[in-house]
């Protein structure tokens, strides 16, 4: 993107590559010659400014009520001003331009350029983006000369400069200057109308540096709101900026990417050219920073265009003061031709919205083109705020003559949307066929409490658009609601099952006119507000909803019908909840609790709940295996097999889980013999533990094994291959292991020759340290408390918060793909019943044909539907528990 800078740190303003790059050249006449050294490009510096060296000037014809003045002897240096000002108020006028010249410009050597400290301009790239040179383009000869003078302008003004290196390279393209419509004959004797063409503008197609530049999104402001804000002031200086963009800097090191090839050469800017898709967010950042606190209090700001605005002539003359005076300290230069100083304005012909009014549309179509008018009627006398105008594509060209009247009127109320929304509109018409879609037009109106009912009529314009009814208000026990009650209810098709829809006061209401009699003033409020937003055409209620289409209004059995259809009908797919609530939307249909029921008929859909997987957000909170004293809890495994060393292929590995001490034996076999040698010289050293937790392994799962734990009464605990957590401390020491190994395994037989220990010094230290073991044993566990309770605490916030409770229905997931038939089986089993809830997340089911098996809850979800479908397999083999 294009960034804006503001006061960093000065920089060297040297261009890159200018040194190696420029040389004097000259341009001729033929670019295809060689280069004649008779035209010198003159140096930049031996400029003189319109200041120091007056220019002769060509003075343009002015409208009636502009006139010239001049800042010096002989008619030089003019201006344009107001010709109604009084003698005194132009000489204080000229007085004020005299003492700010340096702000205005006659010519393009006059451009200063915004210090680059106080505002640069910077092309950020897109990180995958490539640099892109572009061939030259051809150019028709009779344009060589307007190519040659802008490119000996620009270098004169010293904005441009030679280049020969760059990696963006951009071709120079020429478009026609268009001016005013003309009506013109063809060969036929046919008028038509013409656009002149009064010269040529020399562009930049940067269209491929643009793609790669990333892109600033600065606003613009809105120009009816900066109008409005003008409104109410007498007098007003319109000022505009000298080929603005040129007076801002280019930072050094992003100049190269502007270069341009023309048949003259390549050259780059120094200052921003036009074209750059982020020159006019930076411009109006720029100018916004510039006159930040003058903005909408003295002074407007569009771009370039610039209003300074005073309510009598000297306030409006020390505002202009003080704007020069900023354009001077900043090096901003003013276009003298473009300025007008000084303009009154006493009865405007558009007028400022007044939000406490009703807004009125006036809007036709001819055979050609849509126009309409918006305004607002004060004192009987419309006053208008804004015009527009379009003219019909081909396609519209072909509408009926009530299509292009609607259509004229769908534009209007479009264009001037800001200003009628939660505004009461009146729109007007010369055709009546449209007064029948007055329904559809319908705006919200807080102000009221009631609707009005208006007929519009062929006369255009009109003073009024209709009369008012009386509503009468009746209770819904009465009598007369029940003798109309199948006249509005009936109609409407809303009365199954004996139940009232939801919508039975909105139908009476516009149907019969009728009102629920007891509402207190709040609801009736409320009541009227919501009643805009329908309309009745017989038999159906309608509701425009807020995205402006038109639905019908439905209840009870024919919304369920809808959208069960919706849902899982031959089109539904059964997607989620809100692309259901889309599809009855798109089907033009409503009811207030659309969401809510699609997403209660989503809860309890068979086929949606057999969907999916589990994850790690549906397991069970976590457990931590909390031991009292130091290796009262070890847990073993195998690793292995491995390449042979000394005949050694596997490595039985036991870890202590309050000290994560580690004992790692490597063994030729994996055997429980081995095994249970292993652990009496384990037992030996470190003492008889409480528990043992290994897999479910045959060299631990043995009669040996199991005699040698039953000896020494040791509790043996096994985990599962469906949730191998259990044994979690173990697998992450093997990884550490395998880690040392495969780092270590290239050394020699040197590095066991390091490694030896001095046994005499070595049983030194450890008898020192016997004493230290117990305060070391309370600190880890201590430790050991504080980092499962916070390892618990993060599992348990990741994962769902689920309930099981005895008699709950659910189902049970099954990753076993080869007890199904096909991929699109579904991997849920069930339901089945819960009979009991155990400690640890363990879940006893029940099922009917068979005995009841435990499973871990992380393979169970909640079943909320009531149908079991017959592919649905209902008996699953389990592991044991």
């Amino acid at each position: 993107m294009n960034e804006f800078v503001f006061f960093f740190p000065p920089t060297s303003f040297n261009t890159p590559n200018v040194a190696k790059s420029f040389r004097p050249i000259v341009l001729n006449d033929d670019p295809f010659s060689q280069f004649s050294p008779k035209k010198q490009i003159n140096n930049v510096e031996s400029v003189k400014t319109s200041i120091e060296e007056p220019p002769d000037l060509e003075l343009k014809d002015l409208p009636s009520h502009l006139e010239y003045a001049f800042l010096e002897k002989d008619n030089k240096l003019p201006v344009i001003i107001s010709k109604d000002l009084k003698e005194d108020e132009k000489v204080k006028l000229i007085e004020v331009l005299k003492a700010h010249k340096s702000a205005l410009a006659w010519k393009i050597s006059d451009i200063k350029g915004i210090d680059p400290k106080f505002c640069t301009h910077k092309i950020l790239m897109e990180d995958d983006f490539k640099p892109v040179v572009q061939m030259q383009r051809r150019v028709n000869p009779k344009i060589h000369e307007v190519i040659k003078k802008e490119v000996i302008k620009l270098l004169d003004a010293g904005l441009i400069y030679p280049i020969s290196d760059s990696p963006w390279v951009s071709p120079v393209h020429c478009v026609p200057k268009k001016g005013g419509m003309t009506v013109v004959q063809n060969d036929d004797n046919e008028l038509i109308p013409t656009r002149l063409v009064t010269g040529w503008r020399v562009c930049i197609d940067y269209r491929k540096l643009n793609d790669a530049t990333r892109k600033d999104h600065f606003p613009l402001p809105f120009m009816d709101q900066m109008l409005e804000r003008l409104a109410g002031n007498e007098f007003y200086c319109f000022l505009d900026g000298f080929s603005g963009y040129f007076q801002i800097p280019i930072d050094p090191q992003d100049q190269e990417k502007t270069t341009f090839t023309c048949p003259y050469g390549t050259f780059a800017y120094k200052r921003m050219p036009f074209g750059l898709c982020n020159a006019p967010g930076t411009f109006q950042r720029c100018m916004t920073a510039i006159f930040h606190d003058m903005i909408e209090k003295t002074m407007e700001v569009f771009m370039d265009d610039f209003s300074v605005f005073g309510d009598n002539f000297s306030k409006c003359l020390d505002n202009l003061d003080k704007m020069l005076n900023r354009c001077e300290e900043t090096n901003l230069v003013l276009n003298w031709e473009k300025c007008h100083f000084m303009k009154l304005i006493e009865s405007p012909i558009l007028v400022v919205p007044n939000w406490d009014y009703d807004f009125e549309i006036m809007c036709d179509a001819s055979d050609f083109a849509l126009g309409a008018v918006l305004g607002q009627r004060k004192d009987k006398h419309f006053h208008p705020i804004h015009y527009a105008s379009k003219t019909m594509t081909g396609a519209q060209l072909h509408y009926t003559t009530t299509e292009k009247e609607m259509l004229a009127v769908v534009y209007a109320l479009e264009k001037f949307r800001p200003y009628l929304v939660l505004s009461r509109t009146i729109v007007f018409t010369d055709h009546s066929a449209i007064k029948y879609l007055r329904a559809l037009i319908k705006l919200e109106n807080p102000h009221k409490n009631e609707l009005e009912r208006q007929n519009i009529t062929e006369s255009f314009p009109l003073e009024s658009l209709g009369r008012f009814e009386e509503v009468k208000e009746i209770n819904v026990n009465d009598n007369v609601f029940n003798k109309n009650e199948n006249v509005v209810l009936n109609n409407v098709n809303v009365l199954s099952d004996n139940t009232t829809p939801w919508f039975a006061d909105l139908a009476n209401y516009h149907a019969g006119n009728f009102v629920k009699k007891g509402m207190s003033s709040q609801q009736k409020r409320k009541f009227f507000k919501d009643a805009k937003h329908y309309y009745w055409d017989d038999p159906y209620l309608f509701k425009i909803c807020a995205d402006q289409v038109i639905r019908r209004c439905v209840f009870g059995k024919e919304a369920n019908e809808i959208l069960m259809a919706c849902h899982n009908g031959p089109t539904g797919g059964h997607h989620s909840a809100n692309y259901t609530a889309r599809k009855v939307f798109d089907s033009g249909f409503f009811w207030p609790t659309i969401y809510k029921d699609a997403i209660n008929l989503v809860k309890h859909c068979d086929a949606c709940q057999r969907q999916g997987k589990i994850s790690q957000r549906d397991e069970m909170p976590q457990n931590a295996i909390q031991v009292c004293e130091i290796f009262d809890l070890w847990g073993i495994d195998f690793m292995g097999p491995f390449p042979s060393s000394r005949g050694n292929k596997y490595i039985l590995v036991a870890v202590d889980y309050l000290s994560k001490w580690v004992e790692a034996k490597a063994l030729p076999t994996n055997d429980a013999r081995v095994v249970c040698k292993f652990l009496k010289s384990l037992f030996a050293r470190f003492g008889t533990p409480r528990a043992i937790i290994s897999d479910r392994g045959t060299h631990f799962c043995n009669d040996q094994f199991s005699k040698v734990m039953a000896k020494y009464g040791v509790t043996h605990r096994l985990s599962t291959p469906y949730h191998p957590q259990t044994s979690g401390q173990v697998e992450v020491s093997n990884r550490g292991i395998k880690r040392i190994l495969e780092r270590t395994s290239f050394l020699g037989p040197w590095a066991l020759k390091q490694t030896n220990l001095d046994l005499n010094l070595a049983g030194k230290n450890r008898r020192s340290q016997i004493n230290e073991l117990n305060e070391l044993r309370d600190e880890a566990y201590e430790n050991s408390l504080l980092y499962k309770e916070k390892t618990k605490r993060l599992h348990d916030s990741k994962i769902k918060n689920r309930v099981f409770n005895v008699g709950d229905q659910v189902l049970l997931f099954n990753s076993r793909l080869k007890i199904f038939s096909g991929k699109l089986k579904s991997r849920w089993s069930g339901p089945f019943t819960i009979a009991n809830v155990y400690p640890y997340g363990t879940i006893e089911l029940f099922q009917k044909d068979g005995q009841n098996f435990k499973v871990n809850g992380h393979r169970v979800k909640h079943y909320f539907g009531e149908d079991v479908p017959k592919e649905i397999i209902p008996d699953v083999k389990t592991d044991p528990p």
